[in-house]
């Protein structure tokens, strides 16, 4: 009688183990993967001091609307190469500017500014302020 039950115990417990492994694989076959979510509203805020910037990675997809909050002390070109993104900075004015990360990609974000050494010469400070990595989707 006891091994009756036992056996009984055993077959329960393996069938429930059977059954939510089979629930578990269906449900991770069926689910959207991570990558077909949407485009998505992706917003960067960068604060350019008079200090070399700390240069941060930044990530998106394909598709993505993609805005940085910019605020600067210094004047010049924000500089997006890749999709040729650009806007004047004023000091202290906060400048928005946004784009849709059309491809895929390395996309590295600059200030250009402009110095003046004299009146006959000038010289474009190239500083790189982030990289943006644009997955594929």
């Amino acid at each position: 009688m006891v091994s009756a039950m036992r056996l009984r115990t055993l077959i329960i417990v393996a069938v429930t183990a059977l059954l939510l492994s089979g629930a578990y694989l269906a449900a991770a076959h069926l689910a959207p993967p991570d990558l077909a979510v949407g485009p998505q509203d992706r917003s960067y805020r960068l604060n350019i001091g008079e200090e070399e910037p700390v240069v941060k990675t930044l990530q998106a997809r394909e598709g993505d609307r993609i805005t940085f909050i910019v605020t600067s002390t210094r004047g010049g070109q924000f500089y997006i190469h890749g999709p040729e993104v650009e806007s004047t900075l004023l000091p202290g004015v906060e400048t928005s500017v946004t784009f849709t990360a059309q491809y895929a990609g390395r996309y590295y974000v600059h200030l250009h500014q402009i110095i003046c050494i004299s009146p006959d010469d000038s010289d474009v400070s190239h500083t790189e302020l982030a990289v943006l990595d644009v997955m594929p989707n």
